[in-house]
Parts: structure tokens; C-alpha cells; sequence
């Protein structure tokens, strides 16, 4: 075993799991913040900061990755304000509570297995503010005009580019594949 990035790596077993003193320090951090900022705004460092973490001990809990886009989301909305105040939506204070709770499991490991080549099977997505959404598969194509009261706050382009990825995956999981490693254009 060896330690490497933060990490702990057992490569005669092919796992990497997240070190103890690092395991604590992050679900204390993601407990300060919902403590902190329930009910009480936060500043744009304070998202970032635990953003930045999670995003980094995602490639352990690969789970982790959907429970990031709320706070990717919620970043944007300080429109990179440093000094500008808000208060968490429920969206963020939910997937913090997910990564507390999967935090709260002693050891985690995640099993690293060597992945296939790309397959190519001619997958486009776009995605426009003005019109909708457009995903093509092998030829074929499905578009999704937006509604006109589409645009909220926290539904901006990368929120429609996210429903593009999702409305492929739906796409190709009606196609019935699976276990497969998929090239998105």
C-alpha cells in the first residue's frame, strides 16, 4: 500500500480508498457547513471550498459525483461575487446530507478496474437557451423544445447541457446498453 494525492492505494488489490485523518476532516467539514449555513447565507469561498473537496474524493466515491451538481449549480448563482451573500437552496443542504451519511461509512473503498476503449456509436448532443435541447444516435434524432417559463434561477446552460447528457443516457439505456464505455460528442 501506498500513499499518493491524499489518497491510500493498494495496488496488489487494485482499491484506493480515502485516508483516515482525511476521512474525518471531510465529513467535519461538510458538517460545519450544514450546521453553519442552515437557515443562514454563506459566502461564494465557503461553496467552493467544500465543492473543491468533494470533487476531489469523488474518484473514491464515484456515488458522489450526482450529489455535485447542486453545488456547482448554487456557485453560479454568485455570479463570482466574492463578497455577495445567499442562502443554500434545500437542493445543496440535501446532497450535503448524502455525503455526510455516506461519509459516516468506515471503510470505503473503491475498486479500480482497468476500463475498455470508447465506443462510438455516433452520439451528438447541444443544448440552446433559445430553443431546447437536441440529441442525435447513430442518425437518428430526438429534440426537446424548452418551455417557455423554463428559466428559473439555479436553470441556466449548464443545467440544460446536464438534461442533454441525461436524455442520452435514457436514450441508450432504452437501447438496452449497458457496461459500456460510451464517447458523447
Amino acid at each position: 500500500m501506498t500513499t499518493f494525492i491524499g489518497l491510500l492505494w493498494d495496488l496488489s488489490k487494485c482499491t484506493v480508498s480515502l485516508l483516515e485523518h482525511k476521512h474525518v476532516k471531510f465529513l467535519s467539514c461538510i458538517q460545519s457547513f450544514i450546521t453553519n449555513f442552515s437557515g443562514h447565507r454563506c459566502l461564494l469561498r465557503d461553496v467552493e471550498k467544500i465543492h473543491s473537496s468533494l470533487c476531489y474524493i469523488s474518484f473514491v466515491y464515484p456515488l458522489g459525483r450526482s450529489h455535485l451538481t447542486s453545488l456547482s449549480n448554487f456557485a453560479t448563482t454568485f455570479k463570482s461575487d466574492e463578497y455577495i451573500h445567499h442562502y443554500p437552496l434545500p437542493s445543496v443542504l440535501s446532497d450535503l446530507r448524502w455525503w455526510a451519511t455516506t461519509l459516516s461509512e468506515i471503510g470505503i473503498v473503491h475498486k479500480l478496474i482497468p476500463r475498455g476503449p470508447a465506443v462510438n456509436l455516433g452520439i451528438f448532443l447541444d443544448a440552446s437557451t433559445s430553443w431546447g435541447i437536441g440529441v442525435v444516435i447513430g442518425g437518428k434524432w430526438a429534440a426537446f423544445k424548452l418551455a417557455p417559463n423554463w428559466k428559473i434561477p439555479g436553470r441556466d446552460i449548464c443545467w440544460l447541457e446536464t438534461l442533454a447528457v441525461e436524455f442520452a443516457v435514457y436514450l441508450i439505456e432504452a437501447m438496452e446498453i449497458s457496461n459500456t464505455r460510451i464517447l458523447l460528442h
